[in-house]
């Protein structure tokens, strides 16, 4: 029942409800018309008309000023007022329609079955899940549940000490610059009869490749590439001038040699990229992982046959030492255990009491006369056992008479051994 049934017929107000509002949207400014009867009060919404009127309500002339003409006014009237009777539906929404009209049955009595999508998702800070499953109501009751679909995965550990641990894997980078490049296309009108649908083609991947290695090299080498548009080759200083870049579709490549080989165009000229770049460090990671974790020397010929990273070795001798499965799998030498020093190792003595000695060489030297040919002659090593003294001694063969003499100039110098092995 209303407070007032008589809401309708004009009355005394009795009590005004909410009026409070209206004095925060007052300004301040206010007009009095020269007949005192008319005020105009300015407002945060606008300006505001209020007053006493007689009885007879004099004539009121309203003007109102528009950019647009009267026909475009009707016409946009009644495209406001014009129901739309039809529509033409694209090639997914014509799909849908005819999945639903495939899927859903009425009964007798006009009832239908019921279709729902149901999903389902966790996550943490160590891994996440999702499923979808399709649930179907039949007429007669019969409740049928199927899964469509589920994805899981681990959390990336953190690779090194001091870094954050990576958040949670995302699209291929890639395939998401794909999409998003078939979105802005499928976006542009004069493509409305021509929209792309369906699974990613290998065309847009390449493209969209493509458009990642150029931002990439944006990034790092603008001033080389403005210096290959305007003159045709880079500075002097450029740290690229003995990789003889070339520029060919926006691409920044290797110009070398090898035009007239029987190798791919990416082998010939292979992509230059910066090594501090982003992406540098996920191709090459990449490969890391294409590869089964190969080793510094494969990963690196493998690499540039399509790139040309600066300072691959680094990047990729950082990119194995970081790397957490080829830490753990890391054989670790043989070490033989060594036997028990021989006492003459070990015994206080005087220098070269006991010595070892060897022979190396040849090698050559020249006589005081001039126009000599040079001699062949070998070094004779003689080391003290305890202390790890040496003397050398010249010797000019390998006869018995030779070393005989070197040892006697041995002893007349160091003094007579106990002890020679």
């Amino acid at each position: 029942m209303l407070a007032d049934p008589q809401f309708d017929k004009p009355g005394r107000i009795d009590l005004l409800i909410g009026c409070e509002g209206f004095n925060e949207l007052l300004v301040g400014d206010v007009i009095r018309l020269p007949n005192k009867s008319i005020l105009l009060q300015n407002t945060e919404l606008g300006w505001i008309v209020s007053g006493k009127f007689s009885k007879v309500q004099p004539t009121v002339t309203v003007q109102v000023c528009s950019a647009l003409t009267l026909d475009e006014q009707l016409q946009r009237f009644w495209a406001l007022e014009t129901c739309q009777s039809s529509s033409t539906l694209s090639r997914e929404e014509a799909e849908c329609e005819q999945l639903f009209k495939d899927g859903v049955s009425r009964a007798k009595d006009g009832s239908y079955n019921r279709l729902e999508l149901h999903g389902f998702s966790d996550a943490s800070l160590k891994a996440y899940g999702a499923c979808l499953y399709l649930r179907t109501i039949s007429v007669d009751g019969t409740y049928t549940v199927n899964l469509l679909c589920a994805k899981s995965k681990v959390a990336p550990l953190a690779n090194r000490k001091g870094q954050k641990n990576v958040s949670l894997p995302r699209l291929d980078l890639v395939r998401l610059v794909a999409l998003l490049r078939r979105f802005c296309y499928n976006c542009n009108p004069a493509n409305r009869e021509h929209r792309k649908s369906g699974f990613l083609q290998t065309s847009e991947l390449h493209e969209a490749t493509q458009a990642l290695l150029r931002s990439a090299q944006q990034e790092s080498f603008t001033e080389e590439i403005r210096d290959l548009q305007r003159n045709g080759e880079v500075k002097a200083t450029s740290k690229l001038k003995t990789l003889c870049p070339i520029l060919r579709d926006g691409t920044l490549r290797i110009g070398g040699r090898l035009r007239n080989a029987p190798v791919s165009y990416d082998r010939k000229h292979p992509i230059i990229l910066a090594a501090t770049h982003r992406l540098t460090l996920m191709i090459v990671q990449h490969y890391h992982e294409t590869l089964l974790h190969a080793g510094q020397q494969m990963m690196m010929s493998t690499i540039r046959e399509r790139f040309w990273p600066l300072r691959l070795r680094n990047l990729v001798r950082k990119v194995v030492h970081d790397c957490i499965k080829c830490f753990r799998v890391k054989p670790t030498t043989a070490e033989q255990l060594m036997g028990d020093l021989p006492p003459e190792r070990v015994t206080p003595t005087l220098p070269f009491l006991k010595a070892g000695v060897d022979l190396c060489g040849p090698v050559f030297y020249r006589s005081g006369i001039r126009k000599t040919a040079p001699v062949k002659c070998y070094v004779t090593i003689f080391v003290c056992m305890v202390t790890k003294a040496v003397h050398v001694e010249l010797i000019d063969n390998l006869s018995t008479q030779s070393f005989i003499a070197t040892l006697r100039r041995f002893v007349a110098r160091r003094g007579k051994p106990h002890l020679i092995e």
